[in-house]
């Protein structure tokens, strides 16, 4: 598959939309479902004053690994339940820096826009976020399994992209380990939780074509 405009593949949370935000916001709402750990590195109401991501039952500051609050496994589906039948969940939330320069950068380039998903309507609310914001623009939206390999998914269907961004380290790791040998450009928004985890995969890359590059979120 061959395109005459430049093909960005872009990811969705946290890389043009700050969704852990909102995640921390739904879980102050929830009291009885949260607890603070013991090793709280950061003022439980400073939260929503930080760039944050959920992975599991984790949330991880942009700069430490430390968790600071974590899901009781008991309630664990009640919450995700809370989001995946959320309709609402993305209405109204913050775009990111990348996400703002995307905008008026995207424009004469085609952009697939590819998110892992559960099942469950919040995935109308993504859409219509992205719709919103993003209209004006040559897109694609492309929802894929949450354990679907977006790597794969490229590989087989988008081949000749010319760059990949995600917050995923394995995302990104995935996509750099298939095309390393091709002359495609991968960034990623550097987080806690990517940033050493890439950059140690990156030492280790010899002789490749590909160019990866952090950039920093505000």
């Amino acid at each position: 598959m061959i395109y005459q405009k430049k093909l960005q593949i872009i990811d969705i949370d946290d890389t043009i939309v700050f969704t852990s935000a909102k995640w921390i916001l739904e879980a102050m709402k929830h009291p009885g479902i949260f607890k603070r750990t013991k090793n709280l590195c950061i003022p439980f109401e400073s939260v929503m004053n930080m760039k944050l991501y959920m992975a599991e039952v984790y949330c991880r500051t942009t700069y430490e690994l430390t968790s600071f609050l974590e899901i009781r496994d008991i309630a664990k589906d009640l919450f995700y339940k809370a989001y995946t039948e959320n309709g609402q969940f993305y209405d109204g939330m913050d775009m990111t820096s990348f996400g703002n320069s995307l905008i008026s950068g995207g424009v004469g380039q085609k952009i697939i826009f590819l998110t892992h998903v559960l099942d469950g309507i919040v995935n109308q609310s993504k859409a219509k976020w992205i719709k919103k914001n993003f209209g004006s623009l040559d897109y694609e939206y492309i929802e894929l399994p949450i354990n679907m390999s977006k790597g794969e998914y490229i590989q087989e269907n988008y081949p000749d992209f010319d760059t990949f961004v995600d917050d995923s380290p394995s995302c990104v790791i995935d996509v750099i380990e298939r095309f390393k040998d091709k002359p495609k450009f991968v960034a990623y928004p550097e987080y806690g939780y990517n940033a050493a985890i890439i950059e140690e995969y990156i030492k280790n890359l010899k002789d490749a074509k590909i160019t990866v590059r952090s950039f920093q979120q505000k």
